[in-house]
């Protein structure tokens, strides 16, 4: 999901984020969300403490102890369970063609100066 997609998701009519953190708080993220959206994406450098210690717990390496810190877990539960209950699966861009091997059967290269192994995909693209 990109930036746009998930600011859309904060809003105080959205009755599914409202069972996870109040209409104060959804005013508070929708008002920062950008500065921690940069924050977790690296395009902003921590400059405080704070800063570092949020990110942190994001990543689950600490325990949320401010207010920030807790509402935007909070939003991160609410976004998970989203997920969740989804139909769709997301697709994975970096996939050439959703998952279709690049080499299929019949089309593939042959002779001595060929070279198919690639590390991530297997020998035919699969």
């Amino acid at each position: 999901m990109d930036y746009k997609q998930l600011k859309n998701l904060i809003r105080t009519d959205n009755e599914n984020l409202l069972k996870f953190i109040n209409k104060d708080e959804i005013e508070w993220l929708n008002k920062h969300f950008k500065f921690i959206n940069n924050l977790l994406m690296g395009k902003t450098k921590p400059t405080e403490k704070k800063y570092e210690n949020f990110v942190d717990v994001i990543k689950n390496k600490k325990e949320p102890s401010t207010t920030p810190e807790k509402i935007y877990t909070k939003f991160a539960e609410y976004f998970y369970e989203q997920i969740k209950k989804s139909k769709i699966k997301p697709v994975d861009p970096n996939i050439i063609f959703n998952g279709v091997e690049i080499n299929p059967s019949g089309l593939r290269p042959e002779g001595p100066s060929v070279d198919l192994t690639d590390e991530e995909r297997g020998p035919y693209g699969e």
